[in-house]
């Protein structure tokens, strides 16, 4: 007669309940770049000419997937050499089947044309789609460049470069829970590693479910994370049922994509 109790028990949430996780432990996942990627551009730089213009942009991106960096350039066609120096600001996003990069900057120009000094200001922006299945960046530069005495001149000209160039680690990443559960509140921290070392801290709120043995956690991002929000839900052996949210501005969403 036990038995059968026992049988119908396991085919009712009961049953899960009783076999269920306390969360109140350390939990590791780890995240493929076949599946799940999660790329960094930390101290990324690519060089490129355009519009026969040699140019070296240096970005950093932040856990909030903002863009900032600097950039030189340099002209010289023997009559006229061209000096600019900068910094720039910007934004990742994840737009299928990549990402679409847009940033921005300014900064002084120097140099000499026919063998008189110039100096002036130059402003530009650019918008790139990067596609991951070629690896290819591709878009657009757009140039004003203001001169003592001679007014302004804007130019666009298309933009292309390798995204191995810019695109830090291999993808793979781990995420870290570290939880607490008093009268089945969730607390606890966080933090997610890339593949190239890099981490992000998170302070973790959220409730558990004994009935259920569901956990319900929202990760809000400490430090210059500050603003990301990841919303994960796991089941009662603590496996990952669907999570949600942005990091260094790529979308994470489970399901939707294979562990």
């Amino acid at each position: 007669m036990k038995t059968s109790v026992l049988a119908i028990l396991c085919g009712l949430t009961i049953c899960l309940a009783t076999h269920a996780q306390n969360p109140s432990e350390e939990y590791t996942y780890n995240f493929s770049a076949t599946n799940l990627p999660l790329f960094d551009l930390n101290n990324g730089s690519f060089a490129t000419n355009v519009g026969g213009i040699d140019e070296v942009f240096t970005m950093e991106l932040s856990p909030r997937g903002r863009i900032s960096g600097g950039f030189s350039a340099h002209y010289d066609d023997g009559a006229v050499v061209i000096d600019l120096t900068g910094t720039l600001a910007g934004r990742l996003s994840a737009v299928a089947p990549g990402y679409r990069v847009v940033f921005g900057g300014h900064g002084p120009v120097t140099g000499t044309a026919y063998g008189r000094p110039v100096s002036g200001s130059e402003s530009f922006r650019v918008r790139l789609d990067a596609d991951l299945t070629t690896g290819l960046a591709t878009g657009t530069e757009r140039v004003t460049a203001c001169f003592a005495g001679l007014g302004c001149r804007s130019t666009s000209e298309p933009i292309s470069f390798d995204m191995a160039e810019l695109i830090g680690g291999e993808g793979d990443w781990s995420l870290k829970l570290n939880l607490t559960n008093r009268n089945n509140r969730i607390g606890g921290l966080a933090q997610a590693t890339l593949s190239t070392g890099r981490t992000v801290d998170f302070r973790v709120r959220g409730s558990y479910s004994p009935r259920l043995g569901i956990s319900r956690i929202q990760l809000r991002g400490l430090g210059s994370a500050g603003g990301v929000l990841l919303q994960v839900t796991t089941d009662s052996a603590m496996a990952l049922r669907s999570m949600r949210g942005k990091l260094f501005g790529q979308r994470i969403e489970i399901p939707g994509n294979s562990l």
